[in-house]
């Protein structure tokens, strides 16, 4: 180190040095923080595995500049081998390379300045299309995580950053070394992500489940077109909520006593504003503020003229009189028994992918020990449908989907094996509905469960 003061070429060889010991320790970025390096047992690491990085959870921005610098930087360095390193344009491009590497902290310039030598094309291209996919899904999840201000990133935006990330691991290892940083950080904060909101990912999370790095052209093109869908979908989730809110405030409101004209005037305006922007009318958790509404108000001709609508078919919840006409048995809160019996209970709710479900409020009404969500993208996959319950955390499944045959008989038999209960949920996720199923269907088992243990 002293020896490099004022020698820059002294300087070159320790980086050089660096990046290699780098990547034959695991690219650990810290190893060489220290001046002694002490040496390790003499045991060659065989498998790999996914490190976690302690908080704060990963930089996406960083990794997204990071990612494409390294796709830009493979590229050329394989037009400066192919043409002998010649040129005055192929002399600026790398000089602009460098410039930009000057920022980015924690980026090696391996193909650049390494020891090893380069190799051959098709590897290094496919390397750097798995880079070019890493960067742009990362650089997408920021965008969309600015947008949604803490909204939960859309199962399928996981779906593809998973295989971005997976596919980065596989190519870089096609080239002989032994992983990359922004791929483990993009992993950090996947798995961050997929724990806090308590999403399943089925795929390409595992080491024996790769992702083909050869398919980033066809992935990158997925990325992009689903970016336009994946911001329509956060516009639409902040515009329910805020809807929803709207109807909760009045539906408090209107416990009180009548309604005022303004009441019924902002009322008025959400459902039409509901049904503008094409939400569902048998949305569950509507459904639910509108017979709370109804049954409060049940004199209310012109409240029940707007309600009706979100009410067809629906019996609204009964008013809450003064003096009953006659004694009546209490009113069962099957909410109330249901969180009793799940209170040390993982759970885990299988759903249609794209299906907007308010598992937020599940959670809070039901107070499971843990609710993992999992999106279904084939109803038909059985194989997915074995792989997917087979690899899940949890003692009990909510099946809020229609599997087809196969696919159904598959998730009986994993059940069977590993003892899990399952429930069947014929009218969706609504907190009413859901606990209903569950005392009905497994109440029994988790009562003698209890008593057991």
């Amino acid at each position: 180190m002293e020896a490099s003061q004022g020698h820059p070429e002294v300087r070159d060889a320790l980086r050089s040095l660096h990046t290699w010991l780098g990547h034959q320790l695991d690219s650990s970025s810290g190893l060489l923080r220290e001046k002694v390096v002490h040496a390790a047992d003499g045991r060659r690491v065989t498998t790999l595995d996914h490190s976690i990085p302690s908080e704060p959870v990963a930089d996406l921005e960083m990794i997204q500049r990071r990612a494409q610098w390294k796709g830009d930087a493979l590229r050329f360095a394989l037009e400066r081998r192919s043409s002998g390193g010649e040129g005055a344009e192929l002399k600026a491009t790398e000089e602009k390379l460098r410039t930009v590497l000057g920022s980015l902290p924690e980026c090696y310039p391996w193909m650049l300045d390494g020891p090893m030598p380069l190799p051959a094309d098709g590897p290094v291209e496919i390397a750097a299309d798995a880079y070019d996919a890493l960067a742009r899904v990362a650089e997408l999840a920021h965008e969309l995580e600015i947008q949604s201000a803490g909204l939960a990133p859309a199962s399928d935006l996981l779906y593809l950053m998973a295989e971005a990330q997976s596919g980065v691991l596989v190519a870089v290892r096609n080239l002989g070394l032994r992983g990359d940083s922004d791929q483990r950080d993009l992993f950090a904060w996947l798995k961050d992500q997929t724990t806090r909101h308590r999403v399943y990912v089925d795929r390409h999370m595992r080491l024996d489940n790769p992702a083909d790095p050869t398919k980033a052209k066809d992935l990158l093109k997925r990325i992009n077109e689903g970016r336009e869908e994946f911001s329509k979908r956060i516009t639409a989730r902040k515009e329910r909520g805020t809807l929803l809110n709207k109807l909760r405030y009045h539906t408090s409101r209107s416990q009180d006593g009548g309604l005022l004209d303004a009441d019924r005037e902002s009322i008025t305006s959400a459902l039409e504003q509901w049904s503008s922007l094409g939400f569902a009318t048998r949305d569950r958790t509507l459904v639910e503020l509108a017979q709370e509404l109804a049954g409060n108000h049940a004199d209310d001709k012109e409240l029940l003229a707007i309600l009706n609508p979100f009410l067809e078919g629906q019996v609204p919840k009964a008013v809450k009189s003064g003096v009953p006409d006659s004694p009546a048995l209490p009113e069962r809160d099957m909410q109330a028994e249901s969180r009793d019996l799940l209170a040390d209970v993982s759970v885990a709710g299988m759903y249609q992918e794209g299906e907007e479900v308010d598992f937020d409020a599940l959670e809070k009404s039901l107070c499971p020990k843990v609710l993992i969500q999992v999106a279904v993208k084939d109803l038909k996959d059985a194989d997915a449908i074995r792989t997917v319950v087979s690899g899940l955390d949890a003692e009990l499944i909510l099946l809020g989907v229609r599997l087809e045959p196969d696919a159904y008989s598959a998730l009986k038999q994993v059940c069977t094996e590993r003892e899990l209960l399952f429930v069947r949920l014929p009218d969706g996720y609504s907190c009413d509905q859901v606990a209903k199923q569950v005392l009905r269907q497994v109440g029994w088992r988790l009562r003698k469960d209890s008593v057991e243990s």
